[in-house]
């Protein structure tokens, strides 16, 4: 197992360092994280990612774009909504993927007056002007 290729999307930033350590002290070798910054993969498009995850056996995708301007909101939803979904689709595609963790935000699951969890039900109708929020919340949307 610690021999597997473990591909981190989004992994340059503040937890993918700490979660890429980790992996190193438990044992395993061939940990790669990439991000857009540092190996030009842009989760919104399928060509920049897809020769990353064809190598891997366990993919943990954290890419994502946490604004709460209102200036591009297209920007939000190509790396949010799509690059996760393009995570996803391209996961199937590759038997290797013996494994996808998506880590996302919180957010994605709205807001109450009560504790939020992933069976808590958050009506977006109204809320959809919430942009980064609404953006991280689509990807479910659309695979269930």
């Amino acid at each position: 197992m610690t021999d597997s290729h473990i591909l981190i999307i989004g992994g340059t930033g503040f937890i993918g360092k700490y979660l890429s350590k980790s992996l190193k002290a438990h044992g395993f070798k061939n940990i790669l994280a990439i991000s857009r910054k540092e190996q030009l993969a842009d989760v919104s498009s399928k060509k920049s990612i897809e020769p990353f995850i064809a190598k891997a056996d366990f993919v943990i995708n954290m890419a994502g774009l946490v604004s709460f301007s209102k200036k591009n909101p297209k920007k939000l939803l190509d790396i949010n909504n799509q690059g996760a979904l393009n995570v996803l689709y391209l996961c199937e595609k590759y038997p290797n993927v013996k494994k996808l963790i998506h880590i996302s935000s919180t957010a994605s699951f709205g807001f109450n007056e009560q504790a939020v969890s992933e069976e808590t039900f958050f009506d977006w109708k109204n809320h959809k002007h919430l942009g980064y929020s609404y953006s991280k919340f689509l990807p479910n949307k659309q695979i269930n």
